[in-house]
C-alpha cells in the first residue's frame, strides 16, 4: 500500500487595542491506498487496488420492495434472507445473475475508525485581556464514513427496540419509510452492510473552552504565593454534524460525555 498526504500549521498574532490574539491552525491528511493487490474477486468493480485500505464494502440499495409485484418483476431469485418481502430493501445487482450477495458489493468510501479520518483539522484560539484569558479549541474530522449497526439500528425477534424502528416500513408509510418492515424471525436481508445504513462522520467539535483569570501581581506581593490563577473550563461542549446524534450517542460504547471544571493554579 502507499500512504500519501499533507501536513500544515499556521498560526497568527494580533493585537488589536488592549487584546492579544493568537490563532493556530493545523491540517492533516492522509489516505492509504492500496498499490499492490492479489486480486481474489473475477468481477472488477471488486477489485481491492486503488481503494483505501479502510475503505468500506456494502451493497447499493434502491429504497424499498413496495409490492408482491415488484419483487416478482425484479428478477431476483434468491437473496441472504431467502424470501424476499414488501418492505425489504432492494439491493443493486451488481453483476446480473438475479442472485444478492457477497458478490454485488462495491466500494462505499473510507471508514472512520481507528485511522481517523483522512482529514483532521484543529484550531486554537487564544484571546488576552487585562488579566483574563480566553481559550477555545476546535477538532474537526472529515472524509470518513460508518455504519449505523449493531443491537440498537439492527433489531429482531425479542429484542429490544430502540426509537428508529418508529420509522419501519408499513403498507401505510410506504412513501416516507426510514426503516425496514420489522420481522420476528431472523433478518439476514435488511441487516448487511449497505450504502443505506452509511453515514458521514464530517464534524467539527468545540473541544475545550477555557475562561483564566490571573490574579494583580499587587494583590500577592508580601505573601509566599509567586501567582494564583482561577480558571473554569468545559470539554465537549459543541459537536456540529449532519449527524449529530449518531457521533454523540456513540451505540455500542459510552456515549459522549460534557465534562465542566473549576480550579486554581498556584506558583510559589
Amino acid at each position: 500500500s502507499t500512504r500519501t498526504g499533507f501536513d500544515l500549521a499556521l498560526n497568527f498574532n494580533k493585537k488589536v487595542q488592549d487584546v492579544d490574539i493568537n490563532l493556530g491552525v493545523n491540517a492533516m491528511y492522509y489516505t492509504n491506498e492500496n498499490t499492490k493487490v492479489d486480486e481474489l474477486y473475477e468481477d472488477q468493480y471488486r477489485y481491492r487496488k486503488g481503494t483505501p485500505t479502510d475503505g468500506i464494502w456494502g451493497l447499493q440499495t434502491d429504497g424499498f420492495y413496495t409490492s408482491e409485484e415488484e419483487i416478482l418483476n425484479s428478477g431476483i431469485t434468491s437473496s441472504y434472507n431467502g424470501e424476499l418481502k414488501p418492505g425489504d430493501l432492494k439491493y443493486i445487482d451488481q453483476n446480473g445473475d438475479n442472485i444478492i450477495d457477497e458478490k454485488d458489493e462495491v466500494y462505499l468510501g473510507e471508514r472512520y475508525g481507528w485511522q481517523g479520518s483522512p482529514l483532521t483539522l484543529g484550531l486554537n484560539l487564544t484571546l488576552k485581556w487585562k488579566n483574563f484569558t480566553l481559550f477555545a479549541q476546535g477538532t474537526g474530522y472529515f472524509g470518513g464514513s460508518a455504519f449505523a449497526s449493531g443491537d440498537y439500528y439492527w433489531v429482531f425477534g425479542d429484542k429490544k427496540y430502540s426509537e428508529v424502528v418508529r420509522g419501519r416500513w408499513t403498507p401505510e408509510t410506504s412513501a416516507t419509510a426510514t426503516y425496514p418492515r420489522l420481522t420476528t424471525q431472523t433478518d439476514n436481508h435488511n441487516y448487511r452492510n449497505s450504502d443505506f445504513w452509511l453515514y458521514s462522520t464530517n464534524q467539527f467539535k468545540l473541544s475545550r473552552l477555557q475562561l483564566t483569570y490571573d490574579l494583580p501581581q499587587q494583590w500577592l506581593r508580601g505573601s509566599f504565593v509567586h501567582s494564583l490563577s482561577v480558571y473554569a473550563y468545559a470539554s465537549n461542549l459543541l459537536t456540529i454534524s449532519k449527524e449529530r446524534e449518531k457521533l454523540e450517542l456513540n451505540t455500542g460504547t459510552t456515549p459522549q460525555s460534557r465534562y465542566y471544571n473549576i480550579g486554581f493554579k498556584i506558583g510559589f
